[in-house]
């Protein structure tokens, strides 16, 4: 049985979060965040870094469906509950991870440094905590970071080590012009040749964008192509009709959750990824009998953590946002606003019941940017490749359509698609792509 706890930081005040806050911390340095990120003596047995789930040919994601941990004889973990996600602009992004477990960076890395996936049980924390002290004071290539330290207690050390990873990683960014536009993919050059609009103008609303987009695509006439031999490295005709088809709302529906510029609205979807799983273990509409306490019920008790199905478990599901949001009932506590911007920007009216059926099964829409460099794809990486993608949206917009997706997400619905368009969907995503930096 692989599986990992989903550990939910921002509801407990534990040692590691609140350990040496009203200390004074040395400012961030991602020099030193970057030495730390390929550091792999930090884990249980020397073997991973947060480079080894995140690396830079990948976009700063892995190629592997789900990526291993180092084992131990206490449990059968042996990967890491979820796909691994690039990195790659992350830390724009309002939450972290696909469940949204992290909205602070720093706290994300420290969890990451203390937990399962460097190895550690979750009783070691403190034998984790005493790794990273071991590691920084002893070794010679550290030298010079120890001597800026302010406080070298370890609790002290292990906050700056994350948050010089932190800083890190807000320097993996994807390229921009000198306006702040996106200029690094071959769709971001396209664009540009044929005098497109590449973002909102100041104030304008990203629906306004976007329609404004849309219109000067549908209308373009005698193209100026980026011709290239690369998959990624050209715009021509079949990628145009690609976006083509992925700005009609009657057709993919692509838009209407991954928002241009960006290609992503920052938000929280259950487009049947869970239940597809699910259901290829247990049978078609399995999951529609699926059941869950309410939030109401959770007081005082232990909510089910985020499993990944298994066929000898009907009970294990990983339901995303919502196991995230179930902490917080359990402890009597209100969703914060956070969690509200996130999950009620679609909906007119909602209460806690609303958030609790929105976060069911609920993932972060990720990026397209650079998607080509970040296969396997979805939270638990079933799909293969940018087709395969394409051909799971198709059947599970019909299956929503005939309500056979629990708690689909409505913009799931409409999406409807020839065969004939797939290819060039994929062909139009490969041209995110930004090359990768030697």
């Amino acid at each position: 049985m692989n599986f990992l706890f989903v550990l939910i930081p921002l509801l407990i005040c534990s040692p590691l979060a609140s350990a040496g806050q009203s200390s004074a911390f040395q400012n961030p340095d991602p020099h030193w965040g970057a030495q730390f990120f390929r550091e792999k003596r930090f884990s249980f047995d020397h073997s991973t870094g947060c480079i080894s789930c995140h690396a830079p040919e990948f976009a700063f994601a892995d190629g592997r469906r789900k990526s291993p941990v180092p084992r131990r004889t206490e449990d059968s973990v042996s990967t890491t509950l979820r796909n691994s996600p690039g990195l790659l602009d992350a830390q724009i992004l309002p939450a972290q991870h696909w469940d949204g477990e992290f909205v602070d960076p720093t706290e994300l890395v420290m969890r990451g440094l203390t937990g399962r996936n460097f190895g550690w049980l979750p009783h070691e924390a403190d034998v984790a905590q005493e790794r990273v002290f071991q590691v920084v004071t002893r070794s010679k290539s550290y030298a010079a970071w120890i001597q800026k330290q302010p406080k070298r207690d370890r609790a002290a050390l292990l906050k700056n080590v994350s948050s010089d990873i932190s800083s890190y990683l807000k320097t993996l960014r994807m390229k921009r012009d000198p306006k702040g536009d996106f200029s690094g993919s071959a769709y971001d050059r396209f664009l540009h040749l044929n005098h497109l609009p590449k973002s909102p103008h100041a104030n304008e609303s990203r629906l306004s964008y976007i329609n404004r987009l849309s219109s000067a695509i549908f209308t373009l006439e005698s193209p100026q192509w980026i011709l290239d031999s690369s998959p990624s490295a050209g715009f021509s005709s079949r990628e145009l009709a690609g976006l083509r088809t992925f700005l009609d709302r009657a057709s993919a529906n692509c838009v209407a959750c991954h928002e241009p510029p960006e290609f992503t609205d920052h938000l929280f979807h259950n487009v049947g990824v869970s239940q597809t799983e699910y259901d290829s273990l247990h049978g078609i509409d399995a999951m529609r009998d699926f059941t869950t306490p309410s939030f109401a019920s959770l007081l005082g008790t232990t909510p089910p953590p985020a499993l990944t199905a298994e066929h000898d478990h009907r009970d294990y599901a990983d339901l995303g946002a919502w196991h995230v949001l179930s902490q917080f009932a359990a402890k009597g506590r209100e969703i914060p606003t956070f969690w509200r911007d996130l999950l009620c920007k679609l909906h007119s009216n909602c209460g806690q019941s609303e958030m609790e059926a929105t976060a069911w099964a609920s993932f972060k829409t990720p990026t397209l940017r650079n998607i080509s460099r970040t296969a396997p794809y979805f939270h638990n990486g079933q799909a293969a490749t940018l087709e395969d993608v394409v051909r799971f949206y198709r059947r599970s917009g019909a299956l929503a359509a005939m309500g056979r997706i629990r708690n689909a997400d409505p913009e799931l619905v409409p999406v409807r698609m020839e065969t004939g368009r797939i290819d060039d969907l994929a062909a139009f995503l490969r041209g995110l792509e930004e090359p990768a930096e030697e």
